[in-house]
């Protein structure tokens, strides 16, 4: 990060906004930077107004202008007479403006016009503007002159450091399983992480990796952009998949030091479409226990933010969250909803579903770690960009299940509500239910529980048989739909079931006719 930032203000960048909730540790990179290219550091604060790097106070004015103001005044009236002693005096500045998005997310016009003034007094006399902040929030007007970085998470030397500072001051003994400490922690900022290893101390007086995970899942859930979920499926609760799961199985060990040595490239992810109900997310969920890595579920509709900027750094907090917990499995369920219409998107938010694309594309081709799990029920309002090779390693269809995928899946279902699927046909339900997807499955079997709880007993096969007749799969509802997702799946994708319905379970080709 320090490198970026080094290379930005050399190559005469003048401004950068830098965004980030760890302000002291991006403070102390700023002074490292400072010193190793010569340049002096000053900080504006709404509080202190502008002072020097040993606090010095060079401007009382609070105002957000002020500090401007008084940046404009140390430039002489007339720059090609100064000498070059006045311009030294001007230049080699780095200056730190720190939660100055507050004021630009609606700036004043008169502040507006001071800084695209100041920015080309930066340029010319070799001085680089800083805006530090959480959030960064660029007004068009000067968003061409503006860098935006996106400060790190803090890496596991980072994270040791911190662990290793509050084992010194406690006199706690630094523990042997440094290492599962350490990925524990991944993802958090060093304050998060010091709150959670002190959690770690006063409530199970040790360090322990399983109290720091708890407490990273809350900080994450908190963002509101990703969330970690804890998961028990494993494949041996799906039903059919059988093609999927062998893939997946060729690559459980995918980030694994060996693979690397090896010269695999890590592998990107997968897209799975099919039909509403057929597990595409449960098998998401058993990819995370086969793989053996956490899964963090994007909740697509959350990236949407409603000031100027905020959907965009949304998506930096998802990718960069991403990529330090890695590796990790993210799971981004019914992708379609959050990136349809993307297209038209510039008429109604100005643009901003399109930039978010744009940031999420090359990422997902140099995500390191992170495999992507992405479903959806509507592939047609996917954008092609998304679909092209290079994105995914594969694109998995999901068909109405099979009559002995069926079968399983009705004895998943029924040993998961605690009763033995031997005392029902399951050979003879998963006939009747003809065109169910797992979800219609479960749920038939739900209903029969109630119906016979009603009457204080165990469900029987007729009070099952019963429960079909009261369903209505999404078959018959949207059997033109699902023959349309059939049709277009057709060479184009690879079935997740070597027993997928090749024909449809719709209605489609059951009419009788008279020759």
């Amino acid at each position: 990060m320090k490198e970026r930032i080094e290379e930005l203000i050399r190559a005469g960048y003048p401004a950068i906004a830098l965004v980030t909730s760890e302000e002291d540790r991006a403070k102390a990179e700023l002074a490292s930077v400072a010193q190793a290219l010569g340049y002096q550091l000053w900080t504006w604060s709404l509080s202190t107004g502008l002072t020097t790097i040993d606090g010095v106070k060079l401007c009382d004015e609070g105002k957000p202008g002020g500090a401007v103001q008084f940046l404009a005044d140390l430039v002489p009236e007339d720059m090609g007479q100064a000498t070059e002693e006045e311009l030294e005096k001007c230049g080699n500045k780095l200056i730190v403006f720190l939660d100055y998005h507050m004021f630009l997310a609606q700036p004043n016009p008169m502040l507006v016009r001071a800084l695209k003034d100041e920015l080309k007094r930066a340029k010319e006399l070799g001085r680089t503007l800083v805006f530090l902040g959480c959030k960064s929030a660029i007004p068009a007007e000067i968003e061409k002159d503006v860098a935006i970085v996106d400060f790190d998470l803090p890496d596991k030397g980072a994270l040791k450091a911190v662990m290793e500072g509050l084992c010194s001051t406690n006199g706690v003994e630094v523990p042997e399983n440094t290492d599962d400490i350490l990925e524990s922690m991944l993802g958090m900022t060093t304050t998060e992480a010091e709150c959670a290893l002190s959690l770690s101390l006063v409530t199970k007086k040790k360090l322990d990796p399983a109290t720091i995970w708890h407490e990273k899942a809350q900080i994450v859930k908190k963002s509101g952009v990703l969330e970690f979920v804890e998961t028990g499926i494993t494949f041996d609760n799906v039903g059919g998949y059988d093609e999927a799961r062998a893939y997946y199985e060729m690559r459980r060990r995918a980030f694994s030091d060996e693979a690397k040595a090896y010269g695999l490239p890590p592998p990107k992810g997968v897209l799975v479409v099919g039909v509403q109900g057929g597990g595409k997310s449960l098998m998401g969920h058993a990819l995370s226990n086969l793989m053996s890595r956490p899964l963090i579920k994007c909740d697509f509709g959350n990236l949407r933010g409603g000031i100027q900027g905020e959907s965009e750094q949304k998506m930096r907090t998802m990718i960069q969250t991403a990529e330090a917990v890695a590796p990790c499995i993210l799971f981004m369920d019914e992708i379609e909803k959050g990136l349809a219409g993307y297209a038209s998107d510039h008429m109604t938010t100005g643009g901003t579903g399109g930039r978010q694309l744009q940031m999420l594309l090359p990422w997902m081709e140099k995500a390191n770690g992170v495999y992507i799990y992405a479903t959806s029920n509507d592939i047609t309002k996917l954008p092609p960009e998304l679909m092209r090779k290079g994105r995914f390693d594969e694109i998995f269809f999901v068909d109405l299940p099979s009559c002995d995928e069926r079968k399983d899946i009705w004895d998943i279902q029924i040993a998961k509500y605690n009763r033995d699927p031997h005392v029902y046909l399951t050979a003879k339900l998963a006939v009747q239910t003809e065109g169910f997807t797992g979800a219609e499955i479960e749920q038939a079997f739900i209903d029969a529980l109630y119906s016979a709880f009603a009457l204080d007993r165990e469900p029987s096969m007729q009070d099952v048989e019963q429960a079909i007749k009261s369903v209505f799969p999404l078959s018959k509802l949207m059997g033109k739909e699902i023959q349309g997702l059939r049709d277009w799946a057709k060479g184009r994708t690879r079935s997740a079931s070597t027993q997928s319905q090749a024909k449809a379970s719709t209605g489609q080709g059951k009419r009788r006719i008279k020759a």
